[in-house]
Parts: structure tokens; C-alpha cells; sequence
């Protein structure tokens, strides 16, 4: 269900805005009533109700209100404070687009494409999607770009993906500048363009894209389409790294162990290895056990050997070379 513009930081207020929409919801104000079943379903200012929240938001939609209409359909589609029905949600959804309601053919052609309470039918869910960004909803745009990109409308159409992604740049959504600044780097259904590919890169760095940190530090070191830059290289893998990105941790801890970009650092190198190695990332597990071999010692070996069987497990074949090498470099090795 969605909610409102409801935004104080005291729970305090919750609970006074709750009282007040309460008064104002019992004379009917349709408004206060939808409102109120936010608060009820947001858990706002008191318990989650959805009985509450559904009941309220119903008496909202009865009154005419397009919102309450799409987050009771919301509420039938999810089974929340209803009885789950598709037959009432699809309904619901269907009456709000009637009043050109765009979140409610975003989610009515999310359904189409998925085959969640409707036939699967791309076409469809196509043509919502596009009635939507008509409309002016930026978030469709996208969503058609996606579409096109995966094959998700029957093939995969990378000029067709390449428009409709532009289109939501244009329109403010910045998540399609990191996709925009691949397609332009590597030249897929696009010509290769240098200067395009940084400014959306650089855009989307800008709007703390991981991915799009992760490939911008690949250029600076390769020195593609922009000046060779080690420094700046690290510095934004530093950035995906401290944000979640497995890949930029992967790398980071490589310069860290040949001293690209930075002075050499064994022991931090393996503090990043070792904590993907322990999230169960395959190449982490890999590199800690290259790491620990090229290190040497008995010590170093069992335990390079546990995180490359690790790996190994996962098929991973950069480990079963690493392992099948081993074995043949360490013939008599026994672990006591």
C-alpha cells in the first residue's frame, strides 16, 4: 500500500496525528480517511491494524478518493487486513487507471509481466507501461528500457532498451545512468563513445551507483576513455567497497596485495579476502587462498587448501585450477 507524506521524527507526533486524522475520518472526511488507514498500515503512531487500515482506506475509495482505490486494491492483492483476491485487486486497479491513476498501471503491468493475478501477457504489460510514461511517469520509462534490455517482451533489443533508458534520464530518474554509461563504454547497440560513457558514469557515482563506481575505477586504471589515475581508481573502489560491492572488494584487496594505487598491504589485502571468503564469495575464497599459498608455510597451506575447497564446492574454476596445481606443486603435502 502507499503511503503519504506523513514525515515527523517523533513517534509523539505519530500518535497526535492519529488522534486528530481519527476525529476527522469519523466525519467523514475522505482524506483524513486515507490518511488514517496509512498510519494503520505503516504502524504510525501505533500497533500495525490492517483491519483498521483496510477499513479506512476503503471508506476513502467509496468516497471517490483514486489513491484509496489503488492501496485497497494494494491491500486485496497482498491479503493485508482482506481477504486476498486478484479478482477484487485487478478490479480496483483497473478503476483507478480509468482515472489515469500512473502508480496503478505501473502495478498492473508489473502483474502482466510477471503473471501474478493475471495471464502473463508482455504485450500488455508493454502497453501500460508506455500509456504511463505518455503520462509522465519516469519510473515507466525505465521499466520499458529493462524490458528491453533482458528479452522480458520476447527479445532482447539493445537500441530499443538504449531509447527508453535515455528517456528516464531525461526525466530525472539518475538509476539508468550507470546502465547508459556501459552501453556507451562498451559500445553494445550503441556506438562506443568515451566522452558519453564517463558523463554517465560520473553522474551515477554521483548518485552513489555501486556498479557504476566499480566500472568508472576499472577506467581510470586501464586508462580507457579517460587518463590512467591509480589513485582515483582506489578511491572509488574504496566507495563501492564501503557500500556493499563484492566486486570492488574483490579488486580493492588486489591492489592492496600488488601496490596499485597504494603501498603493498599483505595483511589488508587478506582482511578483505578474508571477508568475502566468509560470505561464501567463490573469487574471494580464491584469491585469500592464492594469497596464503604464494605466503607459504604449513599453516598458510591447510588453510589456503580450506578456502579453495570452499571454492571448489562452488564449481568455481579458477579454485580448481588453483587446487589441481597445488596438488601437483605439493605432491608429498599432508595435513596433520
Amino acid at each position: 500500500m502507499c503511503t503519504i507524506g506523513l514525515f515527523y521524527h517523533d513517534r509523539a507526533e505519530y500518535v497526535k496525528e492519529r488522534q486528530l486524522l481519527l476525529r476527522l475520518a469519523d466525519d467523514g472526511n475522505i482524506n483524513a480517511q486515507y490518511n488514517l488507514g496509512v498510519l494503520y498500515h505503516e504502524g504510525l503512531g501505533g500497533p500495525v491494524d490492517n483491519k483498521k487500515a483496510a477499513y479506512w482506506v476503503r471508506s476513502a475509495h467509496e468516497q471517490g478518493s483514486i489513491v484509496a482505490t489503488r492501496a485497497l486494491a494494494s491491500l486485496y492483492e497482498h491479503g493485508q487486513g482482506v481477504q486476498p483476491s486478484c479478482v477484487e485487486a485487478v478490479r480496483l486497479y483497473k478503476k483507478a487507471i480509468e482515472a489515469n491513476d500512473l502508480p496503478s498501471m505501473m502495478f498492473m503491468a508489473k502483474m502482466y509481466i510477471d503473471g501474478r493475478c493475471l495471464n502473463k501477457d508482455i504485450h500488455k504489460g508493454i502497453s501500460l507501461l508506455k500509456k504511463a510514461s505518455e503520462l509522465g511517469h519516469a519510473r515507466a520509462f525505465y521499466e520499458l528500457g529493462y524490458l528491453f534490455e533482458h528479452g522480458l517482451s520476447g527479445s532482447v533489443d539493445y537500441e530499443k532498451a538504449i531509447h527508453w533508458y535515455k528517456a528516464a534520464y531525461d526525466h530525472g530518474v539518475v538509476d539508468a545512468a550507470g546502465i547508459l554509461g556501459y552501453f556507451y563504454q562498451t559500445g553494445i547497440g550503441v556506438a562506443v563513445d568515451c566522452e558519453q560513457a564517463v558523463k554517465f558514469y560520473k553522474t551515477a557515482v554521483g548518485s552513489n551507483d555501486v556498479q557504476a563506481m566499480f566500472n568508472l575505477a576499472n577506467m581510470y586504471f586501464k586508462g580507457e576513455c579517460i587518463p590512467k589515475d591509480d589513485n582515483m581508481g582506489v578511491s572509488l573502489l574504496k566507495k563501492s567497497s564501503a557500500m556493499g560491492s563484492k566486486d570492488a572488494k574483490l579488486l580493492l584487496g588486489f591492489c592492496y596485495e600488488h601496490g596499485i594505487g597504494v603501498d603493498i598491504n599483505i595483511e589488508e589485502a587478506k582482511r578483505l579476502y578474508l571477508k568475502l571468503a566468509k560470505d561464501g564469495f567463490s573469487r574471494g575464497q580464491v584469491n585469500l587462498a592464492a594469497l596464503l599459498f604464494g605466503l607459504g608455510g604449513y599453516e598458510n597451506n591447510v588453510e589456503g587448501l580450506k578456502w579453495v575447497n570452499k571454492a571448489a564446492a562452488q564449481a568455481d574454476p579458477k579454485a580448481l585450477r588453483l587446487l589441481r596445481d597445488f596438488k601437483i606443486n605439493n605432491p608429498s603435502f599432508n595435513i596433520n
